[in-house]
């Protein structure tokens, strides 16, 4: 309990890049600031910044210090926005494909923001404060207001920004598509909400939406970010499927407040067709040796008539799917294990390692021989 304890109080705590960031965002909005008193303030600043910050923040953050003062120069409310700019983030880049099912972390204060959209399911928690979310839809920007205690879920491809300049505390929690497939949405009551949302946002590129609750002081959810955040920051044996097991516990929790729903707009029929669903479960759980002929033995429908429901739901044919699911699952094991290409082609189902990498080669551009000493230099 001390450990979560210490957690929290660390959470509201402004760590050392923050505090340089407030500054300079402090003096950037500061009227009749002489050029040289600026200039003194910055290097304080800066000093301060370097004799307290621990190496392994910028290791966890992916940024070191050249990036910080960029984002210090950049840190001011008059700022043009950067019109046109939407950047994309994938797994990778929140090491969730090398290492982690889920990746949790606060979210940085005083950063200015980009619009941008990711391969991953992101979870914002505010814990303390308020704050404004923005998304992008057609050209079109909208806002979602954040109270404390508002989770907001935002699918993959939804692009969106966040800015906090205040001492308003959002933790953010990154969760892989197939972490999801395979934890939560198998768990969830068909006719509940959430999981409509989900089913339509995760499987119809038609409708990209996101879902914001409002809890209102549930401790309890402050309790699972905290041990989750507890488990992430130890790195020891089992901590990511402690993760799993306390994201999964968290998911729960929220369920109980599900009658104050923002954001959600649900298709006209209702979410993913329940076959459709069901497929996609099977072959996330059964990748190895899925195949067209197995799910219409395992379903009792025409090939035909799968295929088509499958298409109207997903925008793709269902054998399309299972080479999607199959090549992710081997750039996975490419990147994150030492496993041989042909063990890595045997565990994703191919019995031709040639045919294996043609098809690798196709969905990433280069082969998985060519993926994997990349990744060691």
């Amino acid at each position: 309990m001390e450990n979560i304890l210490e957690i929290k109080e660390e959470l509201i705590e402004l760590d050392p890049a923050e505090k340089y960031l407030k500054k300079m965002y402090e003096l950037g909005n500061t009227k009749d600031l002489s050029g040289q008193k600026y200039c003194e303030e910055r290097l304080l600043a800066r000093e301060e910044l370097l004799q307290n910050m621990d190496s392994s923040y910028f290791v966890r953050r992916g940024m070191d210090l050249e990036h910080i003062e960029e984002l210090a120069i950049s840190s001011r409310e008059d700022r043009p926005e950067d019109e046109g700019r939407i950047d994309h983030y994938s797994n990778e880049q929140y090491i969730l494909g090398e290492t982690y099912n889920i990746y949790i972390l606060r979210h940085m204060r005083y950063v200015p923001g980009s619009f941008h959209d990711h391969d991953f399911i992101e979870i914002a928690y505010l814990m303390k404060g308020a704050c404004t979310h923005r998304f992008l839809t057609d050209g079109n920007k909208t806002k979602s207001h954040m109270r404390e205690g508002s989770i907001l879920i935002i699918p993959p491809g939804l692009v969106h920004k966040i800015e906090i300049y205040d001492d308003s505390v959002m933790v953010n929690i990154m969760v892989r598509m197939a972490t999801f497939h395979k934890v939560f949405l198998n768990n969830f009551p068909e006719g509940n909400p959430i999981f409509r949302f989900f089913t339509d946002v995760l499987y119809s590129p038609k409708n990209m939406n996101y879902i914001l609750i409002h809890t209102d002081g549930d401790e309890s959810l402050d309790d699972g970010i905290l041990h989750m955040l507890t488990e992430s920051e130890r790195e020891e044996a089992f901590s990511d499927q402690a993760c799993d097991l306390y994201l999964k516990l968290w998911f729960l929790a929220i369920l109980r407040h599900q009658r104050e729903l923002e954001g959600v707009a649900f298709q006209d029929k209702a979410g993913v067709n329940t076959t459709v669903f069901s497929i996609l479960i099977y072959i996330e759980t059964h990748f190895e040796t899925a195949s067209l002929s197995r799910i219409v033995e395992e379903y009792h429908f025409t090939a035909a008539y799968l295929n088509r429901i499958f298409k109207s739901d997903t925008g793709m044919t269902i054998q399309k799917y299972i080479t999607n699911v199959k090549l992710e699952k081997a750039y996975e094991m490419i990147t994150g294990t030492d496993m041989s290409i042909s063990e890595v082609s045997e565990k994703t189902g191919y019995q031709d390692d040639s045919f294996f990498i043609k098809q690798f080669r196709k969905k990433y551009g280069k082969t998985p021989l060519q993926l994997r000493k990349e990744g060691k230099i």
